[in-house]
């Protein structure tokens, strides 16, 4: 993972190759469609209120 940003198509990463870049700051893009074959989950937890 060398380089300042990676331009890479959807069929070229693996979901671990692309989060180790998100992880490194060298993928920031939107990762729609990336990684093919899996699915991509959010959440978001935050702390109960008081």
């Amino acid at each position: 993972m060398s380089g300042d940003c990676i331009e890479a198509s959807a069929e070229q990463l693996s979901a671990y190759e692309l989060r180790q870049l998100i992880r490194h700051n060298k993928f920031t893009n939107n990762t729609s469609g990336f990684a093919q074959g899996c699915v991509q989950g959010n959440i978001v937890i935050l702390p109960r209120r008081k």
